[in-house]
């Protein structure tokens, strides 16, 4: 990739935490200038203009404890964004693959496409249901704007965690692995499969689409594999109790579409990227 053409624009990065601070530090190994945007500062993005504007905001480990917060995040600000930000290429958003919910056959694929009905009254429709709403509202208002959108879905990301806590489940079970603890029990079949992508091709492919960006639309940026508690069981060699009166679901992506469009190959398979 040419990141010279990223050399001498001005990106804006909205969030800074797990995913944003990575992306940071990926663009400046790249000697790509960044301007870090918080709530602090968020005024910004109406008094200068941007030619990319990246925005990683979100409350994913926590969203169960900050309702409020959590909409806000996903629709409040993305309506500010369009209202109000002066972006001259792209705007980029990172939704998530939970917006398809899960299927009860492992032989389904989500595509782009791809919807799922489920309980709106549901306390993890917050999460999920706001971001669905986000998307909506970025690709119906998109005519309104003259630069493109990426909505980018993402699956579960994991690797180069500033702290190993229990608010996911990968990062619960890293912590166990890391710390040689036992006893760790999770509230899942064990044959219930989720996709999981290395963070380092998560802020990589950020990278590669604001080079290659040509039009608005909606990405899978998953790794386009799935592991079960019992794969990771096996990986880590690492004592994982489930429960098994529970039904087992399954989260399968499609990620071909992303791949085509911007060449995109990830060099983490979850085998080895769980180790690092």
């Amino acid at each position: 990739m040419n990141f010279s053409e990223l050399y001498n624009k001005k990106i804006g990065v909205i969030g800074i935490g797990y995913i944003g601070s990575n992306l940071i530090t990926y663009l400046k190994s790249l000697n790509i200038n960044t301007l870090p945007i918080t709530k602090e500062n968020i005024d910004v993005i109406e008094k200068e203009e941007f030619d990319h504007i990246i925005n990683c905001a979100g409350n994913s480990g926590d969203f169960r404890q900050k309702l409020i917060e959590t909409v806000e995040s996903n629709v409040s600000l993305n309506s500010y964004i369009l209202e109000k930000a002066k972006i001259k290429y792209s705007y980029i958003y990172l939704s998530s693959t939970r917006v398809y919910g899960f299927s009860d056959n492992d032989n389904f694929i989500f595509e782009e496409n791809s919807y799922n009905c489920y309980d709106s009254l549901n306390l993890d429709y917050i999460y999920d249901g706001s971001k669905k709403l986000a998307e909506s509202l970025l690709i119906n208002y998109s005519n309104a704007v003259k630069y493109k959108i990426a909505i980018l879905r993402l699956s579960n990301v994991y690797g180069n965690f500033d702290c190993l806590d229990d608010t996911t489940l990968i990062k619960k079970i890293i912590r166990y692995k890391k710390e040689s603890l036992n006893n760790l029990s999770v509230k899942q079949n064990r044959y219930s499969k989720k996709d999981y992508i290395h963070i380092n091709d998560v802020v990589e492919s950020i990278t590669n689409i604001l080079l290659k960006i040509k039009k608005t639309d909606v990405y899978n940026l998953s790794y386009g594999k799935s592991y079960s508690i019992d794969n990771i069981s096996d990986i880590l060699n690492l004592n994982i109790e489930s429960d098994e009166t529970i039904k087992p679901i399954y989260s399968n992506l499609s990620n071909s579409k992303i791949k085509k469009e911007f060449s995109i190959n990830f060099k983490y398979d979850f085998e080895s990227g769980l180790k690092i």
